[in-house]
């Protein structure tokens, strides 16, 4: 049977997406869906390698006798499964994807980079990151920097509606504070904040319209902007950090960290979700550190990767506990 892509990426689109920070997903007609879940989990050897499961299945992607690898997103058109992330190597991360299993680093390996989406458009595939303090995007394995001025910036996630390629994340102002920004097929396009320092974690196309997750106000309180409209949903009392964004009708997913107790001096943080701005939290103080990552929409149900597997309607289900997980995407049968 003919399956549809209801995760967009991380981000959302209309014509594919891949999925980590914000997630965009079109319901499916009967509610059968595959779960694909990226992160890493550790070999006999103790190596922390990158894998991704479906429907609670692992594969384990790459060189297994690296000492470590990641795959922080992933996307699937139906036939194909799309990964990306970093892979250790000689002392330095290097930005990597995987179709199906086979592995494309995107640097020669001379200097640290950061991988936070993966979207397929057609048979282009984009990657999103950061590399040598710039912010940038691989289209099909070709780097484009993304820049703001001088600024160091970074790129946190990746968008696609249409012909229009969206990233989002911040740069650093002259004050060593992060500003939110996003980028809309390379131009740089500064968002409303009248806080000191802010960033954007997830981006996502609904309806045509620009859905970004973050934070203002020295980064404390979580926020989301629409078409560049901020609305705070937390006081700054204590830290709220949205990492991804999802959205369905009129309803508005986020998905990130807000802080339980402090013990000791040091925040002890809690996954959690947000419907229209109303925080619940998926676990508690006692589960010890916990984090929501990413999510995916199907219908009326909520899937949430984060910790060492992932949450469907605040339900956890968990796969080895040497397990951690920080993409997530859906496709309907």
């Amino acid at each position: 049977m003919h399956k549809i892509l209801i995760c967009f990426i991380l981000m959302g689109f209309t014509l594919m997406l891949g999925c980590k920070k914000g997630n965009q997903v079109h319901p499916s007609n009967d509610g059968s869906v595959d779960l694909y879940v990226s992160g890493n989990s550790l070999t006999a050897n103790n190596h922390s390698i990158a894998t991704y499961w479906k429907n609670g299945i692992p594969t384990k992607l790459g060189d297994t006798t690296l000492t470590f690898s990641r795959a922080t997103s992933i996307t699937s058109d139906g036939a194909n499964v799309y990964a990306a992330g970093v892979v250790y190597y000689n002392s330095v991360m290097v930005p990597t994807f995987w179709k199906n299993g086979v592995e494309t680093r995107l640097s020669n390996g001379s200097i640290d980079a950061t991988v936070s989406g993966i979207v397929i458009n057609g048979a282009d595939v984009y990657v999103v990151g950061s590399d040598s303090g710039t912010a940038a995007y691989w289209k099909n394995g070709v780097k484009v920097k993304l820049t703001y001025g001088a600024a160091y910036s970074t790129a946190n996630s990746i968008a696609i509606n249409e012909t229009d390629l969206y990233v989002a994340g911040s740069y650093t102002q002259p004050s060593g504070y992060s500003k939110a920004i996003y980028w809309k097929n390379g131009v740089a396009i500064p968002v409303v904040d009248t806080s000191k320092e802010s960033s954007i974690n997830a981006i996502t196309i609904y309806n045509s319209e620009i859905y970004m997750a973050g934070n203002t106000d020295y980064l404390s309180k979580a926020t989301y902007w629409r078409n560049g409209a901020p609305v705070v949903v937390s006081n700054g009392s204590s830290t709220a950090i949205p990492y991804g964004i999802a959205i369905n009708g009129s309803n508005i997913y986020m998905v990130g960290i807000t802080v339980g107790i402090t013990q000791g001096g040091i925040d002890k943080f809690v996954a959690t979700v947000w419907k229209n701005g109303t925080p619940a939290r998926l676990t508690d103080e006692s589960f010890g550190a916990s984090t929501a990552q990413a999510i995916a929409l199907n219908g009326s149900d909520v899937y949430i990767a984060g910790d060492n597997g992932y949450w469907k309607n605040g339900v956890m289900t968990q796969f080895a506990a040497n397990a951690q997980t920080f993409g997530i995407c859906l496709v309907a049968h």
